[in-house]
């Protein structure tokens, strides 16, 4: 079962998708939409306010979250890479 990566892909639409994620506008429209997201945190987890510890951490998983979305979108055009086997050079391998 191909995973999402692999069937956008195969869809036919990452040429056009890379296109895309290759403008300065889309890393500026990514830029602005965490700061929109930053701007629509509660009140309560900026510097100097009084901090509950709930919200700050569901602050700080919102723009983890967000973050990692971002990345997976600005790499969703590129292939899976297999990982490679090294082998590493302090280790004697014929004994």
């Amino acid at each position: 079962m191909p995973t999402p990566r692999e069937s956008f892909i195969l869809s036919g639409k990452a040429a056009a998708f890379k296109a895309v994620v290759a403008t300065d506008y889309f890393e500026i429209a990514c830029d602005y939409a965490m700061l929109q997201l930053l701007s629509e945190q509660q009140q309560n987890v900026l510097p100097g306010r009084p901090v509950d510890p709930y919200v700050g951490l569901d602050a700080n998983a919102q723009m983890k979250g967000a973050a990692r979305v971002l990345e997976i979108l600005k790499t969703l055009h590129e292939p899976v890479k297999p990982p490679t086997q090294e082998k590493r050079p302090t280790l004697n391998y014929n004994a």
